[in-house]
């Protein structure tokens, strides 16, 4: 077997699937969060990555590294969250002036 399974069984999807998560969860948004720099944001990435694990792998095949596989495709969401808060974040409050008021009357 090469180092993609094709067309994997459903069950076998889903096996790898909650293989992977016990194993590579902690990890993956401990990674995530260095990017995003939010827990919640960090675990709702590494949800969706699972979540395309279990869409793509039955076309695709498993991945030989299915915890890389994940890792990846969690960064990229969250380098992708990221850019897409930015403009947003950039956002500023308008400057006030930096002079004094007059001391004279």
């Amino acid at each position: 077997m090469g180092p993609i399974d094709r067309e994997p069984a459903p069950h076998t999807v889903r096996a790898r699937v909650a293989e992977a998560f016990r194993v590579e969860y902690a990890r993956v948004v401990a990674s995530v969060l260095r990017i995003v720099r939010d827990i919640d944001a960090a675990e709702e990435v590494v949800q969706e990555a699972f979540a395309q694990a279990l869409d793509r792998w039955p076309a695709d095949g498993i991945p030989d590294r299915p915890g890389a596989w994940i890792l990846t495709t969690a960064r990229r969401g969250g380098a992708r969250s990221i850019a897409s808060a930015a403009p947003g974040a950039r956002t500023r409050a308008p400057m006030r002036s930096c002079t004094r008021p007059s001391s004279r009357r």
